[in-house]
C-alpha cells in the first residue's frame, strides 16, 4: 500500500473521532459513533454498520488474533454509484495498516500487499478471510474477542468512513 498524504485537518478530525469512540460512549448517545452512522457491539449479518453517500459498509469484524501483534479485518463495501476504490484505513489499535490479498499460486495461498482495494460500480467488495482482507500490524494492546476495533475506511472518492468492527473468535 502506498503512503497517502492527507490534509492535516482531514488527519486530526479522523484522530478525535477514533480517540472518542475508544474512550467509551465519548458523551454521545449509546450507539452513535459521531459520523452520523450508527454502530453495535455485535452486528447482524448484512446489517449496515456505515455509509455515506453511495458507499456503505456491514459486517465489519476483526479475528481474535492467535499471534497478539498481527490481526485480520473483513467487511463488506456496497457501493451504489461509480467506481471507487479502498486506499487506506487508519485505526488507533495498530501501529502499521496494510490492505492485502491472498492468491492461489502452485497450489498454495500466498498473501500480498495491495495499493488499494476496488470497489466496483454498483457493486460489491467483499473483504473475507481468503481474499482482500486489512491487516493491523504491530498491535500495541492485546485484541480480545468482545472488544472492538474502530477503523477509519478511506476512499478515492467516497471519502472517510468510520466503523466500529467487532472481535471475534474464528470465522
Amino acid at each position: 500500500m502506498q503512503i497517502r498524504r492527507i490534509s492535516p485537518i482531514l488527519a486530526l478530525a479522523v484522530v478525535a473521532g477514533l480517540a472518542a469512540g475508544c474512550s467509551g460512549d465519548g458523551g454521545k448517545e449509546p450507539g452513535k459513533t459521531g459520523q452520523g452512522t450508527t454502530a453495535s457491539a455485535a452486528p447482524a449479518a448484512g446489517e449496515v454498520q456505515a455509509s455515506k453517500g453511495a458507499l456503505s459498509v456491514s459486517g465489519a469484524w476483526v479475528r481474535e488474533p492467535a499471534n497478539p501483534k498481527v490481526a485480520a479485518a473483513y467487511l463488506e463495501i456496497t457501493n451504489t454509484g461509480e467506481a471507487d476504490e479502498l486506499q487506506s484505513v487508519f485505526t488507533e489499535s495498530a501501529h502499521r495498516i496494510e490492505l492485502h490479498t491472498v492468491k492461489a499460486e502452485n497450489g498454495a495461498e500466498t498473501m500480498s500487499k495491495v495499493d488499494s482495494i476496488p470497489v466496483p460500480a454498483n457493486g460489491k467488495a467483499v473483504l473475507k478471510p481468503g481474499g482482500y482482507h486489512i491487516m493491523l500490524l504491530d498491535v500495541p494492546r492485546p485484541l480480545k474477542a468482545g472488544g472492538k476495533v474502530r477503523l477509519a475506511l478511506s476512499f478515492t472518492k467516497g471519502g472517510v468512513l468510520v466503523v466500529d468492527a467487532p472481535i471475534k473468535t474464528g470465522a
